[in-house]
């Protein structure tokens, strides 16, 4: 069966020098893919094979902790073209067309403002400092998950921070005094307590070492989940748009939200800063009143 080639074409992938999270993307979504053939005894993959799993996806494929039936166009495309990847890797020419979608002028499923509120009270109901400065870090200052995961304990008086962005390029992050207070809030109650807090330079750490990428994820889902926050709109990356909203809803011109924001263009920087859905059916209320 072709999944046999599978460790194949991940070495491929680190070859092209894609990221691990890329990688692990694909890899799964072939063997969900694979696991679609063998359920429905598919012995061969031509189009209508393709078009058959697409509108699974689309139609019958169940959401994770979810009773919806059917994943986003945006999900299904991203599954699509790991899949195209892996079949040309094979030299197989099944293909099939995207997930038509028509482009929309808002953003859906945004945490708000006051959720983030919500979610760090329940935080610093079980005095989970490190939480607390996990939430406001990505709230305060946009970082990525992999730019956080950079800060060390010698940047907590700091009011600027050099870090590594996406592309492999440094830029700085600007801190506000009050993310300083709560970053020296957790190391001095709970950082400089734990086991390995001698051993690793990281801010971010439990007690095996320092925090990972999943380890913020559950940090984010838990106290999400307490807070009755909606698990779909509640992920790091949500953090970095509102961010971007929140300094645009503040009068800040969209060069300096790029600069901020470390974007690379500020088309990318325009798409972090539309009106969320909700945002906009008030906007109509209020005008049909």
């Amino acid at each position: 069966m072709i999944i046999d080639n599978l460790e194949a074409f991940e070495t491929s992938l680190m070859e092209d020098e894609r990221s691990s999270k890329t990688i692990e993307a694909y890899q799964s979504d072939i063997i969900q893919f694979f696991d679609f053939l063998e359920e429905n005894n598919i012995k061969e993959i031509h189009n209508d094979v393709l078009k058959k799993y697409k509108n699974y996806l689309l139609f019958e494929k169940t959401v994770p902790n979810s009773d919806k039936k059917g994943l986003s166009p945006s999900s299904v495309n991203r599954k699509l073209i790991s899949i195209h990847r892996y079949l040309e890797f094979n030299e197989i020419s099944a293909k099939v067309n995207p997930v038509k979608m028509q482009r929309q002028n808002f953003l859906e499923n945004v945490v708000s403002k006051s959720e983030i509120d919500g979610i760090v009270e329940e935080a610093k109901a079980q005095s989970d400092y490190k939480a607390i400065a996990i939430i406001r870090t990505l709230e305060l200052t946009g970082m990525r998950v992999s730019e956080l995961l950079q800060l060390t304990i010698h940047d907590i008086y700091l009011n600027e921070v050099k870090i590594v962005g996406k592309g492999n390029k440094s830029r700085l992050v600007l801190i506000p005094g009050t993310l300083n207070e709560i970053w020296i809030d957790y190391y001095k109650k709970e950082r400089i307590f734990m086991k390995k807090a001698k051993e690793f330079d990281s801010l971010f750490i439990g007690q095996r070492g320092p925090t990972s990428r999943n380890g913020i994820d559950i940090i984010i889902k838990k106290y999400g989940e307490l807070a009755g926050v909606n698990f779909e709109k509640n992920h790091a990356h949500g953090y970095r748009h509102g961010f971007c909203k929140t300094l645009d809803d503040n009068g800040i011109p969209i060069n300096d939200i790029a600069d901020l924001a470390g974007h690379s263009t500020i088309e990318t920087t325009r798409i972090y800063t539309r009106k969320s859905k909700e945002e906009l059916r008030n906007v109509i209320n209020r005008i049909n009143k």
